[in-house]
Formats: structure tokens, C-alpha cells, sequence
């Protein structure tokens, strides 16, 4: 999953940057506030305890473009998400719901943009590297099987890939369709009473979609 994921997202931005730049916008030097909201899906991943799922949950972000030239921006955005992770137990094989990830990505994602004959179209593919806030709360049904855990989350670094699309509404004011792959491996430990500690690393890769709008100043 995780590489046709990425397959897809490199063939998109292989014809984008291989497609010529005949922008009729002139957006060098300027810069725009947005807001997104989308999709956040965790990939799979083993850890000592078992198999970790995520069901994926909802995303919302706000953002910050600058265009340094008209072809090339650069975008901040800060997020909020808290997907739920489940557990396949490994001694047991019985599924539990492990707890909650409450996670801030702040991502830097430089883009390269192709404008079509219709100058309020744009294609963009790019990427950049994130810093993942990270805190994680145990569940209650994982404590009651076993008295006392606790799971702490290191906050981490990712990188990423970025395909995406633009279209002006009105002359200062675009509408977005952009979709993320983030590679982002977070550091764990477990701890319980009676239990040598378990430290771990947990791929929290994840698949980022989602639509917004910008004011362009």
C-alpha cells in the first residue's frame, strides 16, 4: 500500500515538472492564508505488543504560502488530528483499542507549480520535511488488561511527498485539493508495574488528503 501510494504521488510530479511553465498568474512575491480540512489514515505497523491500526479520523489544518517565484512556494501549515490505535495483541491475538495519538504536524512542503491554458488552474508537486508534537493517552479497556501501562511518545521529524491542485474562484481567492504521504517514525516506551520497560519505534506513516481555501494578498 505504502509504495503504490508513493508510485502514484512520483508519476504525478514527474509529469508536473516535466510540463512547461507558462504561468499568467503573477503571484511572485506574494502570499496567502488558507485553511484545510481533510482525511489523516495512519498506515500499519508492528511493535513487540502486536499490530497497530488506525482507522484514520479527520484532519484540520490552517496554512501559509509565500511564492517565491510564480512556478515555486513554499507552504507552513499546523494541524490538530487524534486518531484512535488498535492493537492485535501478539500473545493473544486478541484486538484492543491501545489508546489515542494527539498529534500537531507542522509541515514545510516547497512546491513546484504548472499552470495550464486556463490561468486560474494550477497542478503543484513537491515536498518537505514535518515536526510531529506528539502525546499519547492510554485506553482504558488496554489498562484493564493490563493494570497500571503507560505509553509515552517522543515528538518527531518526518518528510514528505505532495501532489495537489488549485483553482481561482475569484482573483484573490483559490480553492485546493491536496494530498500528502508523510513518513514519520516516533520513538515509544511502555512502562507497567512489575515489567521491564519496552522502548519501541512505531512508523506513524500516514496518508494526508484534503480540501481548502486561500485568500491571496
Amino acid at each position: 500500500m505504502k509504495k503504490k501510494v508513493v508510485l502514484i504521488m512520483l508519476t504525478t510530479g514527474f509529469f508536473v515538472f516535466s510540463a512547461q511553465v507558462g504561468s499568467a498568474e503573477e503571484l511572485d512575491k506574494k502570499f496567502a492564508l488558507g485553511a484545510r480540512a481533510g482525511f489523516y489514515k495512519i498506515a500499519d505497523d508492528d511493535i513487540p505488543q502486536g499490530e497497530i491500526k488506525s482507522g484514520g479520523t479527520l484532519y484540520g489544518e490552517v496554512n501559509f504560502t509565500y511564492f517565491i517565484f510564480d512556478y515555486f512556494s513554499l507552504e507552513m501549515s499546523a494541524g490538530y488530528v487524534k486518531p484512535d490505535l488498535d492493537l492485535t495483541e501478539v500473545s493473544t491475538g486478541y484486538v484492543v483499542e491501545y489508546g489515542e495519538i494527539e498529534q500537531i504536524p507542522i509541515l514545510l512542503t516547497g512546491r513546484f507549480h504548472w499552470w495550464n491554458d486556463i490561468p486560474k488552474v494550477c497542478l503543484y508537486a513537491g515536498g518537505g520535511v514535518g515536526y510531529f508534537i506528539n502525546d499519547f493517552s492510554v485506553s482504558s479497556t488496554y489498562r484493564s488488561r493490563h493494570p497500571g501501562a503507560a505509553v509515552d511518545a517522543d515528538n518527531s521529524f518526518g518528510f514528505l511527498v505532495a501532489v495537489g491542485a488549485e483553482y481561482f474562484v475569484k482573483e484573490k481567492w483559490a480553492l485546493s485539493v491536496d494530498l500528502k504521504y508523510v513518513y514519520n517514525p516516533v520513538d515509544f516506551v511502555q512502562t507497567q508495574p512489575g515489567v521491564s520497560p519496552s522502548a519501541f519505534d512505531l512508523d506513524l506513516d500516514t496518508f494526508l488528503g484534503g480540501v481548502g481555501i486561500k485568500y491571496y494578498f
